[in-house]
């Protein structure tokens, strides 16, 4: 028996598998530190420009810069902190004591197209460190997200009853086969019944650098607006459209999407779901904000966070010396 227990403990200290995923992921940990990721983040938040609205005209003067806000709203994420928590760590990112309740306050304050331009910006330096960015791929999905302890009331079953807010993550996302990476290029925040196709539309006109690539969603993207903005910029939707009995009720749009249509490349599709899968583990998924526009800001915050850590996978697989 105890000759048979050595043999086991002696393979599994030769397992080559440790050397692929867990290496990268402990060389990750290993390289960023809460201080050093806290220095990562604000020197890519400082290449953006602050809002315009930022900053208050009277009052007494911030206690930090407004990017600095920034960068520990995404660190709240991050690590799931709690105010409470911020407050104590703040002597060692920012040598100096910084209230709880001040956290808050400059959270609120803080603009929600900044923080979209700053889930594109991450994108961008994504894509401008991968060499070979062949054969990419673009993705849209949505998942849900769930509020702690806040609940609305409702009817069910003829009675009035209560059920927990829920709201929804929409994500763009951008694939690469050969290295194996899914940055987010762009997020909506969105009520738990909105409208996958409505808040895609929007991601992508707000969006100019997609063109010639193809688009792989699943049936709740059917929409024909979305399908001819799509095309008139030479963008392919491999999306499953819906059946009708009688052909006249099939109009030009779907009849093009049709033909298109890949059965081998709509099964792709589903690999998005990783990235939704990274932040349910840690439960990034599940927020404390009660206000919409707390809420919103988190939802985006959290997409952030898949792209900082893409980062870094990117970056430690690039510059390791090792």
């Amino acid at each position: 028996m105890k000759g048979n227990i050595k043999k086991k403990i002696e393979k599994k200290k030769t397992n080559p598998k440790t050397k692929g995923y867990w290496r990268i992921y402990d060389l990750r940990y290993k390289k960023y530190d809460l201080r050093t990721t806290y220095t990562l983040i604000l020197s890519i938040t400082n290449m953006l420009n602050r809002p315009s609205t930022e900053g208050r005209k009277v009052g007494r003067v911030s206690a930090l810069p407004y990017n600095e806000y920034v960068v520990v709203l995404i660190l709240k994420h991050i690590y799931k902190l709690s105010l409470r928590d911020l407050e104590t760590l703040s002597n060692t990112l920012h040598n100096k004591h910084i209230d709880h309740s001040t956290y808050g306050k400059a959270f609120k304050r803080m603009d929600n197209e900044f923080l979209s331009n700053l889930l594109t910006f991450t994108y961008t330096i994504i894509d401008n460190l991968l060499t070979q960015p062949s054969n990419k791929l673009y993705m849209a999905d949505s998942t849900g997200v769930s509020i702690n302890r806040l609940y609305n009331e409702c009817i069910h079953g003829g009675k009035r009853t209560k059920r927990l807010v829920h709201d929804k993550l929409h994500v763009l996302a951008s694939y690469y086969p050969e290295q194996g990476y899914i940055p987010i290029i762009s997020a909506r925040w969105g009520g738990g019944y909105s409208s996958d196709s409505a808040n895609l539309l929007e991601m992508v006109k707000q969006i100019d650098f997609l063109d010639n690539e193809y688009l792989l969603a699943d049936g709740g993207y059917d929409c024909c607006e979305l399908f001819e903005y799509l095309l008139q910029h030479n963008i392919t939707p491999i999306v499953k459209t819906k059946e009708f009995k009688w052909k006249y009720h099939i109009s030009k749009v779907r009849k093009t999407i049709k033909s298109m249509f890949n059965k081998d490349w709509y099964r792709l599709r589903g690999i998005v779901e990783s990235i939704f899968g990274g932040l349910e583990t840690k439960n990034r998924l599940k927020l404390d904000d009660r206000l919409a526009d707390s809420r919103c800001k988190s939802t985006i915050a959290t997409a952030i966070v898949h792209n900082v850590l893409t980062l870094m996978r990117v970056l430690v697989l690039t510059y390791d010396t090792e």
